[in-house]
């Protein structure tokens, strides 16, 4: 079966599972789990076996691609919000983003039709650094989404739009949410920093330089937030600028690297 129609097969499920959020929220079965988490394994799955054909992973050499970079991004981020409905209900706050990752799914490998890759040795090493790397940009992602919702839901409460403000979990549940998701693409960055220093063996000649320093950049940007969190309580407006801003910086020292080597410099 070709990597596009599994990845087309998932997105059906994603979308599935977004359907099922919105009939939860509607006959508030906000509790009900069970069949939500079903159709996100079974997505995933096929999910991970389209990336897995796409990037090669049985044979010696791998292809990592910007479309099994983007493809595999989608996966731990579908992972993330699981994770976060497992928790407590979020209904509202996934089904648009599990129906965004669906188009994405679906579209992603397609862009290596016409894209040859980047050869990457797959030793442990190095797919520890490609896995730690991809989870972490997800993880983020999410954590710059959840930001943006929780800056929402203030706003709403200070205009005094009560209902629209009840439709996501209580501030204070959102906002621990967005520093657990802080500090674990944190810590996820950190190891992907780490891995890439000792395994990947020369970053001028393989272009990586820029990459690391931007990821280096956003690294640090995450620290400080989290250190200010702890110290000063950092929270509202000040947590939302310093997360979408420390994940800007991330998503141009991965996808943006990427483009710009493969697609306009047609560099590998």
């Amino acid at each position: 079966m070709s990597p596009t129609l599994l990845s087309g097969i998932a997105a059906v499920f994603y979308l599935a599972a977004a359907g099922e959020e919105v009939r939860q929220f509607l006959n508030h079965q906000y509790n009900q789990r069970r069949f939500f988490v079903a159709l996100i394994a079974i997505g995933l799955v096929s999910h991970w076996t389209a990336a897995g054909l796409a990037l090669g992973i049985l044979e010696p050499v791998w292809s990592m691609s910007i479309g099994v970079m983007i493809s595999l991004s989608a996966s731990m981020v579908v992972v993330a919000l699981a994770y976060l409905r497992i928790r407590q209900p979020v209904n509202l706050a996934l089904m648009p983003l599990l129906t965004l990752i669906a188009l994405v799914t679906s579209g992603a490998l397609y862009l290596d039709q016409s894209q040859s890759g980047r050869n990457i040795a797959s030793s442990g090493g190095i797919a520890l650094h490609i896995v730690s790397s991809v989870s972490a940009f997800a993880i983020l992602f999410l954590a710059g989404i959840q930001s943006l919702l929780l800056a929402w839901q203030n706003y709403a409460l200070k205009s005094r739009q009560i209902i629209k403000a009840r439709l996501l979990p209580p501030v204070t549940r959102m906002e621990r949410m967005l520093f657990d998701l802080i500090g674990a693409g944190w810590l996820i960055l950190t190891l992907s920093l780490v891995s890439g220093w000792v395994f990947v063996d020369d970053l001028f000649a393989q272009h990586l330089a820029h990459k690391t320093l931007l990821s280096v950049l956003a690294w640090v940007i995450f620290a400080l937030l989290l250190f200010g969190r702890r110290l000063y309580g950092w929270r509202g407006f000040t947590a939302t600028a310093w997360t979408l801003s420390g994940f800007a910086i991330l998503l141009v020292g991965t996808l943006g690297t990427k483009i710009v080597l493969e697609v306009i410099l047609d560099r590998y």
